[in-house]
């Protein structure tokens, strides 16, 4: 019911499954410099994509990679 009745234009929101979760990558940019979202690809579709070619994008200092 919470995340139906909860709607912020612009955005798109995803009602979690459940389940238990390992190397989760959470992400909040609501204010915080949303131009950086743009210039770096990051959503949660990027973030330790799927492609194969894209584990060589690592993000330095952290374990997570960025698809191009």
């Amino acid at each position: 019911k919470g995340y139906e009745s909860h709607v912020v234009p612009g955005a798109l929101t995803v009602a979690p499954e459940s389940g238990i979760y390992f190397n989760l990558v959470v992400t909040d940019f609501e204010s915080l410099y949303p131009s950086c979202i743009d210039s770096y690809n990051l959503s949660y579709e990027t973030v330790d994509c799927e492609h194969s070619q894209c584990r060589n994008n690592r993000v330095s200092e952290v374990e997570h990679y960025i698809c191009t």
